[in-house]
């Protein structure tokens, strides 16, 4: 697994804490924190880029953040926006979790519809 140095992670979470505070311009900072959240995770699990665990789709706009163990609507709740979500799943990436991978929305979909 690959390992950012503290002074990535450092960087990664700042960027983020300064994208949540324009209100402004949230739809544009929406999609950049969340494009900038799959990057991480796809650097944590090692692939280096953010694309999907399953089929291998590269396209941010067809991503998603899977809770790997399904819990992700009780998790969600805890928080009062979107921000503050992807802000915390970042640093729990960032600290080694293994709870969250990336999927598409086609397989995102064929995992929740399989259980």
């Amino acid at each position: 697994m690959l390992r950012l140095n503290e002074q990535e992670r450092a960087w990664a979470l700042n960027r983020l804490k300064e994208l949540s505070k324009d209100v402004d311009y949230h739809n544009v900072h929406y999609f950049k924190l969340k494009t900038d959240l799959l990057v991480a995770i796809g650097f944590a699990t090692g692939n280096g880029y953010a694309e999907c665990f399953r089929c291998k789709t590269k396209d941010v706009q067809l991503l998603d953040i899977d809770h790997v163990l399904g819990n992700g609507d009780e998790e969600r709740k805890k928080f009062p926006n979107y921000t503050d979500y992807y802000i915390h799943i970042l640093e729990e990436v960032l600290n080694g979790s293994k709870d969250y991978q990336i999927l598409c929305k086609k397989c995102h979909s064929l995992k929740h519809h399989s259980k």
